[in-house]
């Protein structure tokens, strides 16, 4: 099959949707031609090709999007477009339907259910009128019927993880030592990871039982990310440094793999702690599946 793959969420960018984004395009280009339209970046790796709009950011991606979606849609003829994110899914929408193509969006979560009344009216327009929606968990899936994805063109699609991950290099020289067990967490810090509450409220409990534990905490602000940045781990680092728990909590940062993975192979336990936060949701939670390739057990 000729598959033309639109996802904003592309390496270089980093999060676990746009991991998924690379990983989806890889395993498709294995059997397919895939080509996918991205945002401006590097050159990626891969047997997929990838397009990447001449301006940067999110606007000159937006507006770059549906003039080559259609150049590629009329030219290349390919036999589906497949959409990452709702909001992008009915962008395109209009254009496949011009070029007579069908269109798979796969949605997330967050695109369900971020933004106000209007945004809402939007989702309900043009996302029931997919060829099909692939949700990556059955929670994502309820979000889709909620805006009236009937349930015969909705799917659910959860995300997998490569394996190779546990036998990738490790490099600990950029960790901190630690004497005692170590909690991890993973991921962008926003509210919706649950991050600063289990700070304030279950880590003292954790620490009462087993005083020499740590915990160590990989990401950073969503900068690159659609949804704003809440300067949660602003905050954090505030409340961390005026309290008792400064030296029981490491903020590590954004970490290369390499370091990723010696973080993942030192860890007693990972901690995803997701809220049920307005206007945003936890639609899977990838580094759960990360952590159980090195044998780590993760709490919710």
């Amino acid at each position: 099959m000729r598959v033309l793959f639109v996802a904003w969420n592309f390496p270089p960018r980093l999060g676990g949707a746009e991991n998924l984004a690379a990983s989806l395009a890889a395993a498709l280009a294995e059997e397919h031609e895939v080509t996918v339209l991205t945002g401006a970046g590097p050159a990626h790796p891969g047997r997929a090709r990838v397009r990447r709009a001449p301006l940067p950011g999110f606007l000159g991606f937006l507006l770059w999007m549906p003039p080559a979606l259609l150049l590629r849609g009329l030219r290349g003829r390919p036999d589906a477009v497949l959409v990452l994110g709702a909001p992008f899914a009915g962008i395109a929408l209009a254009v496949s339907r011009l070029a007579r193509r069908r269109q798979v969006a796969m949605v997330l979560g967050s695109d369900l259910v971020y933004g106000g009344a209007l945004y809402r009216a939007w989702l309900r327009l043009t996302l029931p009128r997919q060829d099909r929606v692939l949700a990556i968990s059955g929670h994502v899936a309820g979000l889709a019927r909620e805006v009236g994805v009937a349930a015969e063109r909705l799917a659910v699609v959860p995300p997998g993880v490569d394996p190779a991950l546990a036998g990738a290099p490790a490099d600990p020289t950029s960790l901190p030592a630690a004497a005692g067990p170590v909690i991890l967490f993973v991921g962008r810090v926003v509210p919706r990871k649950g991050l600063a509450p289990f700070v304030r409220h279950a880590l003292p409990r954790v620490l009462a039982r087993v005083p020499d534990a740590e915990l160590w905490v990989v990401g950073g602000e969503p900068t690159d990310s659609l949804a704003h940045a809440t300067g949660e781990l602003d905050r954090l680092r505030r409340e961390l440094s005026a309290g008792p728990l400064a030296d029981r909590v490491r903020l590590l940062g954004r970490v290369p793999q390499a370091a990723l993975v010696a973080a993942l192979g030192r860890a007693a336990v990972l901690v995803l702690p997701a809220l049920a936060e307005s206007g945003d949701v936890e639609g899977f939670g990838i580094v759960f599946l990360e952590a159980a390739l090195f044998g780590v057990p993760g709490v919710a």
